[in-house]
């Protein structure tokens, strides 16, 4: 993922930071010190913000799809 750009305003909720890429990857960080905890391949770039609810992230791809994640 060395070519990937961040395409997508961070989200954050409790000690996690979620971020969406360019080549459809999804990164969940640690909030404290940036450890990569996961990360989600969508099939295409993400585009939109994360976005957290009821313990669950939301994301859309220009794979025309919205993501839900638990």
């Amino acid at each position: 993922m060395t070519d990937a750009r961040v395409s997508s305003s961070p989200a954050v909720a409790g000690d996690r930071v979620y971020l969406g890429t360019d080549c459809g990857v999804v990164l969940a960080l640690d909030a404290a010190d940036g450890t990569e905890r996961w990360r989600f391949s969508a099939e295409g770039g993400v585009l939109s913000s994360p976005a957290v609810y009821d313990n669950r992230l939301f994301f859309g791809s220009m794979d025309r799809q919205l993501y839900v994640l638990k």
